[in-house]
């Protein structure tokens, strides 16, 4: 992903505007064409020597940032590590120490000659003892040529230079979002189907969004990761990731609320036609939650009762809201159903707001599953109202989910005429 700062960007009032690749394609591909071979030709030496030789690339000055996107870019996708035959640590600790001793009691030292004595004890050279000395650091990383799985050898850059021009505008997008306070996407004519894999996908990501569905459109708005007061990082990386699956679904617009730069500006960004990133549909991947993942086979293990599966529905309540259960638990006798929707340890207010969809009435009954992490007290979704709230403590309990199932459907009066919409 690019460092915010080479977003090519400029203010215009209140909006931060992000300049597309445009019309600087070409000479993009070029660039990007020079700097992955110069990275070829350095596979097996030190990073320094690839960043010397990256920078020696020489540009107009006006495609210096250009450049250095670029730059970051493919260095995202090389394999840059450290060498593991070398303990530099160790070995530095080994030199210092050496170094005290001899000066405790010769008040002087020759720093080449403990470096020698080093050298001939352990059958090497002083320039390979200098070399190992900061094996450890950034700069001492080696490029290593890249292998698949079973170790026959693949592109140093999936996909080449194009791939990385390809990806350089949602990229910058991606970088912005960093900043954001809050997304807000507006969708009109999805499917269904599209629809519920984005909601997912947004979930699996833990991400917090509220989303409400107005004639054919749906609004979705999601908490940026500068509203957050902790993990900011991992949710705004989180918040970039999701952000093809977004784009995937087409949307009318999408506009965030930034706090930009050192002075933390309050600026907005839209992404809306004719933006090339609406230009085409990207797959969607869709996936649970980890905590879902681990909990269902247990599940399915321990219920006879009930059949356990990925939920299929979209609970929408006009005018209030909608939400999107991961699991459903299935009566064989009865088809009765209880959906579940974990909401994990990110915020109160996404438990708040499920409580408001419960007391308005939900068209089936749903157990809510949140951490302990964040304080909210169970009473405050009484199972009267067609649904239940469990706060769980480290991991879920397969247990304590079939029995609050249980009480569900136990305290289920008859159906009601409103019922969930399949999808």
């Amino acid at each position: 992903m690019l460092p915010v700062d080479l977003v090519h960007s400029r203010r215009q009032k209140d909006r931060l505007v992000v300049t597309p690749l445009g019309e600087r394609l070409d000479r993009a591909r070029e660039i990007a064409t020079e700097l992955v071979q110069i990275a070829e030709a350095h596979v097996g030496r030190t990073r320094e020597e690839l960043e010397t030789a990256w920078r020696a690339l020489d540009v107009p000055a006006r495609e210096i940032r250009l450049r250095d996107g670029l730059i970051a870019l493919i260095e995202d996708a090389l394999d840059l590590d450290g060498r593991a035959d070398v303990d530099a640590v160790a070995l530095r600790a080994e030199v210092f120490s050496r170094a005290t001793a001899r000066r405790r009691s010769e008040a002087t030292f020759d720093r080449d000659a403990i470096l020698a004595e080093l050298a001939q004890e352990k059958g090497t050279t002083v320039e390979a003892i200098e070399a190992d000395l900061y094996a450890d650091l950034r700069g001492a990383q080696v490029l290593r040529a890249a292998v698949d799985r079973t170790g026959a050898p693949i592109a140093l850059v999936p996909g080449g230079a194009a791939a990385i021009v390809e990806g350089y505008d949602l990229s910058q997008a991606q970088s912005v979002l960093l900043r954001a306070t809050r997304v807000v996407v507006t969708l009109s004519e999805t499917p269904a189907l599209a629809l519920r894999s984005l909601l997912r996908k947004l979930k699996f990501h833990r991400l917090l969004f509220a989303a409400e569905r107005a004639a054919e459109r749906t609004v979705l708005t999601i908490d940026g990761p500068s509203a957050l007061f902790e993990s900011t990082t991992r949710y705004g990386l989180a918040l970039a990731i999701a952000l093809p699956s977004v784009l995937a679904c087409v949307p009318e617009r999408i506009e965030a609320d930034l706090r930009w730069g050192k002075e933390r500006l309050p600026l907005r960004y839209v992404i809306e036609p004719p933006s090339p990133l609406l230009a085409e549909r990207r797959a969607i991947e869709s996936g649970l939650p980890d905590e879902v993942e681990a909990v269902i086979e247990k599940l399915r293990a321990k219920s006879e009762r009930f059949e356990i599966s990925v939920a299929d529905v979209l609970l929408d309540i006009p005018g209030v809201g909608l939400t999107v259960p991961d699991l459903t638990l299935r009566e064989k006798k009865t088809k009765r159903v209880v959906h579940v929707e974990v909401l994990g340890h990110w915020s109160r207010d996404a438990v708040w707001k499920r409580v408001e969809l419960a007391e308005k009435g939900l068209p089936e009954p749903v157990l809510f599953c949140a951490s302990e992490r964040l304080r909210v007290s169970e009473a405050v979704l009484p199972e009267t109202t067609g649904a239940s709230l469990y706060m769980y403590k480290g991991a879920l309990s397969a247990s304590v989910i079939l029995e609050r199932a249980e009480r569900l459907l136990a305290q289920a009066a008859a159906p009601k005429k409103k019922r969930a919409r399949s999808v």
